[in-house]
């Protein structure tokens, strides 16, 4: 299987200058995520490699957005969604202690991945990872992104606990794609996880294909809600009346 990591593919570009490069550094240094068309142009054209084509592919990064997802579920048989669930302080404090080899790309944590000691020298910080606001602008749109994104791979989402220790992360990625695999060849499936509660929308009680929030910052579909708000002036959850009614995406 082929890892295929837009993020290492558009910092790479940018590093070289080529046009894909130019095209996304701006968004990258502001801290925004590269637009759609961009990273669909990039993606549908990787996975029609042959390398991709003969072995499969695990997707790192990709799709971020609503569209990229409806692009990706309507143009590739997708196997799995696996997201890894890390709060955001964990998160932010993961960042700041990341180190990459940049002559073989690895990638060490000061505390729970430590470097050898021999590489520890050469070891270099991501350029955005140690500033705090232009990583909490990338998680903030992150988190409005993924209630888009969720609803299109249905069953296939499987979530993983990542602040548990890497080995034990590792065994529930492993036995994931095993999974994927087994499933190819005709064998047993384990069952994914169900999506976690804050993608189930309180009114209609599935999970969400189109997540709109109301003036109070709950998430709600967007049909549901609408039709609840042609009745009432208070929130669905908490009985509360609404500064206003207007619904933000």
């Amino acid at each position: 299987m082929v890892h295929v990591s837009t993020g290492d593919v558009f910092r790479d570009a940018v590093a070289r200058g080529t046009e894909l490069g130019r095209a996304a550094q701006g968004y990258m240094e502001r801290g925004r995520f590269v637009p759609d068309e961009l990273m669909i142009q990039f993606v549908t054209t990787r996975l029609a490699e042959p390398d991709v084509q003969q072995r499969g592919c695990l997707l790192d990064g990709f799709p971020r957005t609503a569209p990229q997802a409806r692009t990706l579920a309507a143009a590739v048989p997708v196997e799995r969604f696996i997201v890894l669930q890390v709060p955001d302080k964990a998160l932010q404090m993961r960042a700041a202690e990341r180190r990459i080899d940049p002559q073989t790309g690895d990638i060490y944590n000061l505390t729970y991945v430590p470097p050898p000691a021999a590489v520890a020298a050469r070891l270099q910080q991501r350029q955005y990872d140690d500033d705090a606001g232009t990583f909490q602008v990338r998680l903030d749109v992150f988190h409005r992104q993924l209630r888009g994104i969720v609803p299109n791979f249905g069953k296939r989402v499987w979530m993983v606990d990542a602040m548990r220790p890497p080995d034990a992360v590792f065994d529930d990625l492993a036995r994931c794609l095993e999974a994927s695999a087994g499933a190819g060849a005709g064998g047993a499936v384990a069952p994914p996880a169900e999506a976690p509660v804050e993608f189930i929308c309180a009114i209609t009680m599935e999970c969400m294909a189109d997540p709109v929030a109301t003036a109070d910052g709950h998430i709600y579909e967007r049909e549901a809600i609408t039709e609840w708000l042609k009745h009432h002036t208070t929130s669905p959850r908490t009985g509360a009346r609404l500064k206003h009614l207007e619904l933000v995406p």
